[in-house]
C-alpha cells in the first residue's frame, strides 16, 4: 500500500456526523466529477474513498450511483455514475468559480458548521490527491480537471492554511501543491490526518540526527586531513633538514621529537608526545614541531 493510500485510509476512518459536513463531502468528491448531459460521473482509485462518497450519497440524497470497476493491471479505479440536480448545481458553481468577492460568499453558502470545509479539502484531497513518504521527499499534490475548480481549492487552503499553495498545469487539469514540510504538515492536520503526522516528525528526526551525524563525520575527515597535511610539512622538513646536514642545528630535545615524527608518521599529535621519555604536552610538541619547520624555511629548504 502507498503512504497516499494510507493517508486516504486514516481520513476516511474518521467519523462525519453532521449532515453538512456530509454534503462538503461529497461536493469536494465531486471536483474530480464530470458531466454528460445530467449524468454525474467520477472515478476514484481509492476503494475507502468510493465506500465513504457513496455511503454519503445514500444517506443524505438517497442515491445508489451505479458501479463500475476499472482493472488494468495493477490500476484499480471505480467509476460510479448517477444523476442529481443539486449536486450538479454544485459542479456548474465549481466550473464557472472566479474567487470574486461574490463567488467567495457563494461558496460560503455551500458549508454550514466550522468544519464543513476542513472536511470539504479532505474530500478533495482523497479523490484526486497526493502524498510523499516523507522518509523520501516532501510533496503533496491535488489534480483537478480545470483551472476554476483550481482556484476554488486554491482559495480555500490559503484561508485555512499556512501559506498559499503552488498551482502548475498538468495533464488534463491542474495541480495544486505544497512542497514544504511543516506547510504539508499543518495541511494535513486540517484534512484531519493526525496519525500520519507523526511519520513527518519521525521523519525530520532521524533526517537531523543523520545530518548530525554526517557533519560530525566530516569534521573528523577534515581534522584527520589537516593533521595528515601537517604532519607531511613536518616529516617534509625534517628531512631536508637531514639531507643538508642542518638537523645539528637544533637542540637535542628537538632532535629527538624529529627522530620521533620521523619514525612514527601517522601518529597523532597526542601519542607522539606520549612517546617522548618523559613525555611531553601537546603544546611542547608543537613548539618543538614550530622551530623544525621554521628553520627548514628559513634556510629556504621547503
Amino acid at each position: 500500500m502507498s503512504f497516499s493510500s494510507q493517508v486516504k485510509d486514516e481520513l476516511n476512518a474518521l467519523a462525519i456526523k453532521n449532515n453538512c459536513c456530509k454534503k462538503a463531502y461529497i461536493f469536494g468528491v465531486m471536483l474530480s466529477a464530470s458531466a454528460l448531459g445530467d449524468v454525474i460521473s467520477v472515478k476514484l482509485t481509492d476503494e475507502s474513498t468510493a465506500e465513504q462518497f457513496c455511503h454519503f450519497l445514500k444517506s443524505i440524497y438517497n442515491i445508489e450511483p451505479e458501479r463500475k470497476a476499472i482493472n488494468r493491471g495493477c490500476f484499480k479505479a471505480f467509476e460510479l455514475s448517477f444523476r442529481s440536480h443539486k449536486i450538479s448545481e454544485f459542479l456548474s458553481f465549481a466550473d464557472s468559480f472566479s474567487d470574486s468577492d461574490e463567488d467567495i460568499d457563494a461558496l460560503s453558502s455551500f458549508f454550514k458548521c466550522k468544519d464543513c470545509k476542513s472536511v470539504f479539502l479532505r474530500a478533495v484531497f482523497c479523490a484526486r490527491g497526493s502524498v510523499s513518504d516523507p522518509k523520501k521527499s516532501y510533496s503533496l499534490e491535488i489534480h483537478v480537471p480545470n483551472d476554476t475548480r483550481a482556484m476554488l481549492v486554491h482559495s480555500i487552503l490559503e484561508e485555512l492554511g499556512p501559506e498559499a499553495p503552488g498551482i502548475t498545469p498538468r495533464k488534463d487539469g491542474y495541480g495544486i501543491f505544497y512542497r514544504n514540510e511543516s506547510a504539508i504538515e499543518y495541511v494535513l492536520s486540517v484534512f484531519g490526518a493526525n496519525k500520519i503526522i507523526f511519520d513527518f516528525l519521525d521523519a525530520y528526526v532521524e533526517k537531523d540526527y543523520r545530518n548530525a551525524e554526517n557533519r560530525a563525520t566530516n569534521c573528523v575527515a577534515r581534522n584527520i586531513a589537516r593533521s595528515v597535511n601537517a604532519a607531511g610539512a613536518q616529516i617534509a622538513s625534517i628531512e631536508a633538514l637531514i639531507a643538508n646536514g642542518m638537523l645539528e642545528e637544533l637542540s637535542e630535545d628537538i632532535k629527538t621529537t624529529a627522530k620521533l615524527r620521523i619514525a612514527n608518521p601517522d601518529m597523532s599529535l597526542g601519542e607522539l608526545a606520549a612517546i617522548h621519555n618523559p613525555p611531553i604536552s601537546k603544546s611542547g610538541l608543537n613548539h618543538r614541531l614550530s622551530k623544525i619547520t621554521e628553520l627548514a624555511k628559513k634556510r629556504k629548504l621547503i
